[in-house]
């Protein structure tokens, strides 16, 4: 069986996803169909040098933030990753819906609003979102936020950006800074807040909270071959759980995402 027909099963099925998160967010589907969420692209130039799951960041000017949504919906990505706190991680970090540093209960209404607009921006382009809720490389401020996973859903849910959201992701290498208590505690924060799907990430190669989250965003070490990709892959399914190939290079790698939708993968990270 040819890697389109897969293609044409995984999209379907991405679409009927979607769509019960559009439902339960109560947000009119973009352009009359809910886009599948699978193609995407989120880090370009020499070893990530761009950091597109940053675009929320005050860092960047809202034409700049256009500018990198076009340059995804170009390449024919259907959505955009990107944090909504990240200390430390890359281009662009230092920013929260707290406006910086995380204080729970007081959102920052100038960045919620910031965030908002360009969510709308993205979405007016034909592009999902899913919206990420830590990063690594932010020890302190994760701290602060694990300390009462309660109060940051509540806040999240305060901001209004949940609505413009297709999906959740509780944090990015979780397993470098979460213990399972707290993983379990911010799962569990998060779905009194959101009712559409959420997903995982961890380190190269684990899938230690895969439980947690509907969908298991999989990351592999650098310079994989295209039968890597299918193998590991592969090995992402075994949790039980759609797999989103999300980093399998620092930098745009197309040949590696379709080894890994024809080898069975919901989405990938590097279109």
């Amino acid at each position: 069986m040819s890697w389109k027909s897969e293609w044409k099963k995984v999209e379907a099925w991405w679409k009927g996803l979607w769509e019960k998160a559009g439902a339960a967010t109560g947000l009119a589907p973009t352009g009359g169909t809910w886009p599948a969420t699978s193609l995407a692209s989120c880090w370009e130039g020499k070893n990530a040098e761009k950091r597109h799951m940053n675009t929320l960041s005050p860092k960047f000017t809202d034409e700049e933030a256009e500018r990198r949504f076009r340059w995804a919906s170009e390449r024919g990505c259907n959505t955009v990753h990107l944090f909504v706190c990240n200390q430390g991680d890359g281009e662009g970090s230092g920013y929260s819906i707290y406006g910086g540093a995380p204080v729970l209960g007081k959102v920052d209404k100038e960045a919620a609003a910031r965030m908002e607009r360009r969510l709308r921006t993205a979405r007016k382009l034909g592009l999902s979102v899913a919206l990420w809720l830590m990063a690594d490389d932010s020890a302190k401020w994760n701290r602060t936020l694990l300390g009462n996973p309660r109060q940051y859903a509540a806040d999240l849910k305060a901001s209004g950006l949940l609505g413009l959201a297709c999906c959740v992701v509780l944090g990015l290498e979780m397993d470098e800074y979460m213990s399972a208590a707290q993983a379990q505690a911010l799962a569990a924060a998060v779905r009194e807040v959101w009712s559409g799907k959420t997903g995982t990430h961890h380190t190269s190669g684990k899938g230690t909270f895969a439980g947690l989250g509907d969908v298991l965003f999989w990351q592999t070490k650098t310079g994989l071959s295209a039968q890597e990709a299918k193998a590991q892959t592969a090995q992402a399914a075994r949790f039980g759980r759609p797999v989103v190939m999300f980093e399998m290079a620092r930098q745009p790698a197309r040949g590696l995402c379709e080894a890994a939708l024809e080898a069975g993968a919901a989405g990938v990270g590097n279109w």
